[in-house]
């Protein structure tokens, strides 16, 4: 007969358990959220500079900019990001800066934001972001741009392309 398991002894040298053992890493998040938070500061000091007239390289400027755009997505500083994206005086980072700003919220199931930022004449870029995204998708994939397309038509009052989408989605799915 085969001999019963014996239950795993902690042992004091292992800082982890098993895999549910969140003990050790839970620390980490704040340090790691002020680093971040740190680096932010940082960035927004050289920002208003760079507002101010200061007189620095494109390269440096532009490095500044998407530093400080890319903390505030990482702070979950959504609506900051946007206003950030809408003040760039570089249109070719604007309009990527908009398409990651786009992603992130659609991926951190802030359809609710989305909706409600006012990124003013770059609309059409959201709307193509998100119809790019929901073609080529698996229509089982989460987030669904489907629905979050639905959603954005919904909330703009374009029914007509609303229905259109969860028709092209309903065809994705049904073959």
């Amino acid at each position: 007969t085969p001999s019963p398991r014996r239950a795993a002894q902690p042992r004091p040298d292992v800082p982890f358990q098993d895999i549910t053992d969140f003990a050790l890493p839970t620390p980490a998040a704040p340090l790691f959220e002020a680093s971040v938070s740190a680096s932010y500061m940082c960035y927004r000091h050289a920002m208003h500079a760079l507002e101010a007239g200061a007189d620095v390289a494109e390269a440096d400027a532009r490095q500044v900019w998407t530093q400080v755009f890319q903390a505030q997505l990482a702070l979950h500083m959504y609506e900051a990001a946007s206003s950030t994206v809408l003040s760039m005086p570089f249109d070719d980072l604007r309009t990527t800066c908009i398409t990651t700003l786009v992603t992130t919220l659609c991926h951190a199931h802030e359809t609710h934001t989305l909706l409600r930022l006012d990124l003013l004449d770059w609309q059409p870029h959201v709307e193509r972001t998100l119809s790019f995204h929901a073609r080529h998708a698996s229509p089982l994939a989460h987030p669904s741009y489907f629905h979050i397309l639905y959603a954005y038509h919904i909330s703009r009052g374009d029914y007509k392309s609303a229905a259109a989408s969860m028709y092209q989605h309903a065809r994705r799915r049904g073959g």
